[in-house]
């Protein structure tokens, strides 16, 4: 037992009322306190809304390929790759400015062939 003229005693006769709802003790020092009501985790789009958003989507997936600004976001090191009509065993490589290379995918790297 504590002698009241300890530093815990003078603690805890300084301590403030709980406010709130206690949820769980853990030992004899530490309570979890709910100040407030607890809120929804999330809330759903209304439908009108949502429906809205899906047509949209389907539309954008409706139609082939990225615009270029999409692809090319400024960096010099991006490139577009596509698999070449007439064989597709090889990939075209477009660049930022237009050029194109033809060549194939060696251990994860672009390889270009010799034309």
């Amino acid at each position: 037992m504590t002698s009241p003229n300890s530093p815990k005693a003078a603690a805890a006769s300084k301590r403030e009322p709980l406010r709130g709802t206690p949820v769980a003790q853990l030992g004899a020092e530490f309570v979890l306190v709910r100040t407030k009501k607890a809120k929804p985790a999330g809330h759903a789009l209304p439908a009108d809304r949502a429906s809205h958003l899906v047509s949209k989507a389907g539309k954008a997936l409706g139609k082939p390929g990225l615009p270029k600004e999409a692809v090319f976001t400024g960096s010099k090191r991006i490139y577009a790759f596509s698999i070449d009509t007439s064989d597709p065993t090889r990939l075209i490589r477009e660049a930022p400015d237009g050029k194109r290379q033809t060549g194939r995918m060696v251990n994860g790297r672009f390889q270009p062939t010799k034309a």
